[in-house]
């Protein structure tokens, strides 16, 4: 049995690269603009240049509390997105998808090798 090594993996990234683009295209993804809190003033502001991810997933989920508060659902709308990973996007940085702002809840720790990485994110205000 034979495998592929890192140095071989890391060979196809163009390849791996002009793929994402062919599912930025296709999946049609939006431009989004990063805005982040300004620690002094907590003001937003823009912050990098426009992107455009990969591709953005959308979903909606009920969640369901469980102790004290049993019974309660709060349904929670947002989704996740892929992006290449040249700059940082942190938790609470801000953007808006299709006229409705939305903050990001989670950015994965890892990348995978060609340094793409997850990012979760809701609504603010519903949709």
């Amino acid at each position: 049995m034979t495998f592929i090594t890192a140095a071989e993996l890391l060979e196809l990234k163009p390849l791996y690269d002009e793929g994402k683009d062919t599912i930025r295209t296709y999946k049609n993804s939006p431009t989004l603009q990063l805005r982040r809190r300004n620690t002094v003033t907590e003001a937003f502001q823009d912050v990098y240049q426009p992107f455009r991810p990969v591709k953005i997933e959308l979903e909606s989920r009920m969640e369901q509390v469980s102790g004290t508060n049993a019974g309660a659902v709060t349904i929670v709308q947002g989704g996740s997105f892929q992006y290449d990973g040249t700059f940082t996007i942190q938790r609470d940085d801000r953007f808006t998808l299709d006229g409705v702002p939305c903050v990001v809840t989670l950015v994965h720790p890892e990348a995978n090798i060609y340094g793409y990485r997850t990012v979760e994110f809701e609504y603010l205000g519903g949709r």
